[in-house]
């Protein structure tokens, strides 16, 4: 799973993918990896180091509202190798503009990988659960095309 964050109320995404009987085995989201990765040392000693190690860690955030951004793909390309990932739904949240602007250059960067990718724009209501369900269905499909042509 990469993209938007997923808050409280804005996990049919997630449900849709399980209900298909995808699994998700990473969350490169906004409310994924992204906050438990490059942290902060805790051993440093004066409050200049301090100060320094956390300006240090937020200027190494992949958000897709920085520009360049190829660190979010080079540690996407990192996650797709390390967790065996054989597929990417690519949430986009209707009012994150930036996820849906890199939707192209992931899918791109996914495609040069041999990984299938799907994006998937929503909102918070419930109306399009099945149209989504049923995406991810056909989706699931192609992932297993594309393993056993592999093989």
């Amino acid at each position: 799973m990469a993209g938007t964050p997923s808050p409280m109320g804005f996990a049919k995404v997630h449900a849709a993918a399980e209900m298909s009987g995808l699994r998700i085995v990473m969350d490169e989201s906004c409310t994924g990896i992204r906050y438990s990765r490059n942290n902060v040392p805790e051993d440093l000693e004066t409050v200049d180091e301090m100060i320094r190690a956390i300006a240090d860690r937020y200027f190494e955030i992949d958000c897709a509202c920085f520009s360049p951004n190829t660190e979010r793909f080079d540690n996407i390309r990192e996650i797709v190798a390390d967790y065996g990932v054989e597929g990417v739904l690519h949430l986009v949240l209707q009012y994150c503009h930036g996820f849906n602007v890199e939707a192209g250059k992931l899918s791109g960067v996914l495609t040069e990988m041999g990984i299938p990718s799907l994006k998937v724009v929503s909102d918070y209501s419930q109306e399009d659960m099945e149209q989504i369900r049923l995406r991810m269905e056909a989706f699931k499909g192609i992932v297993e095309n594309t393993r056993e042509a592999t093989r």
